[in-house]
């Protein structure tokens, strides 16, 4: 039966790289003792691969949110809506490469685009705001902002 049990450890292993040894051993019905043997019998460290596991997974809830909020959010918005300090941010951007950061003068010229995207598609300043998660006076401020842009180029809203 050992070996019977050790190719379905395997076998979930390759299938499911994502799993860590505790969800591996509740699929096979092993403990995650047994699991981490036998990936080490393989050469897997599970400590390292733990860690792996969390980057991943935490890349994952990043780039989630990355798409929830089309709008540019502070460090400290994004890691308190993702429940973590805003150091674990940074040690995650540098892991991807990537900054979520411009600024506030630069999130201030992204956010006046992007709510006159929004208003120009037919959304009402209300709507616009519950999507971004923004104040509808800020939104308004905003939008105010994108006029007096198209104005300057000559373009009407």
């Amino acid at each position: 039966m050992g070996r019977l049990k050790r190719d379905e450890v395997l076998e979930v292993y390759k299938k499911h790289p994502e799993l860590n040894t505790a969800e591996i051993g509740e699929i096979v019905g092993v403990n995650r003792q047994y699991v981490s043997k036998v990936l080490k019998d393989i050469g897997v460290n599970p400590r390292d691969r733990q860690k792996q596991l969390t980057d991943m997974r935490f890349a994952k809830k990043v780039k989630e949110f990355e798409e929830k909020y089309s709008i540019e959010k502070t460090m400290m918005d994004m890691a308190k809506e993702l429940d973590v300090s805003t150091a674990y941010i940074q040690k995650i951007q540098q892991h991807l490469g990537v900054s979520f950061r411009e600024g506030a003068a630069g999130r201030y010229k992204k956010n006046v685009q992007k709510v006159g995207e929004l208003y120009n598609k037919g959304m009402t300043i209300k709507e616009v705001s519950e999507k971004l998660d923004l104040s509808e006076r800020y939104v308004s401020s905003l939008l105010g902002e994108y006029k007096k842009e198209r104005e300057a180029e000559g373009r009407v809203l």
